[in-house]
């Protein structure tokens, strides 16, 4: 896929996987993350260090992501894209706005979990991709063990807290590969 800008969710998730690298290296042809994301995306959850069973706040390791997962961190630079930024953050936060008013100026896809955003996007045209689609796209490009996919989805789920609203176009495929697939 194109160069894509990660809403806060899809960094957090990407993250929380526990292989950032494998899935940024086959499914993007790059990602870019605004500044305003990154002051949203400051914790995951992992076991604690007294009580495996018990999960603890992480702070994300930015530096990490950028230096191994060769993510570009960006700023909103363009006169059209602070107006579009101000415009959306009307109705997106502050985040959502950066990561669309960038993806639309500089015609980048867009990952993002948030139902809003999503529609939001669609009207103004971007291609969106959503975690369920990423690991989709992973699977596809690296064909990996059933126990590494369960294992991936395990770990978004627990230590980034996601899972597809039982709505959404691919919750029962998320549900069939994840834990709850046998």
């Amino acid at each position: 896929m194109k160069v894509t800008v990660l809403d806060t969710c899809s960094l957090i998730n990407l993250y929380a996987s526990q292989r950032p690298q494998s899935l940024i290296g086959a499914v993007f042809d790059g990602v870019v993350v605004p500044k305003q994301v990154l002051s949203e995306s400051l914790f995951i959850r992992r076991p604690g260090d007294d009580d495996p069973g018990q999960l603890v706040l992480s702070a994300i390791d930015i530096d990490l992501l950028v230096v191994e997962a060769g993510i570009k961190v960006v700023e909103l630079d363009q006169e059209h894209e602070l107006e579009l930024f101000v415009r959306l953050a009307g109705i997106l936060d502050d985040g959502e706005a950066a990561c669309e008013a960038i993806a639309f100026s500089r015609g980048l896809g867009l990952a993002t979990n948030d139902r809003k955003a999503i529609a939001v996007a669609s009207d103004l045209g971007l291609e969106v991709v959503t975690t369920p689609e990423i690991l989709m796209r992973w699977i596809d490009a690296t064909s990996p063990e059933r126990q590494e996919i369960r294992e991936v989805i395990k770990n978004i789920e627990r230590f980034g807290r996601f899972k597809p609203h039982h709505a959404s176009l691919h919750a029962k495929w998320w549900d069939k590969n994840g834990s709850g697939g046998k």
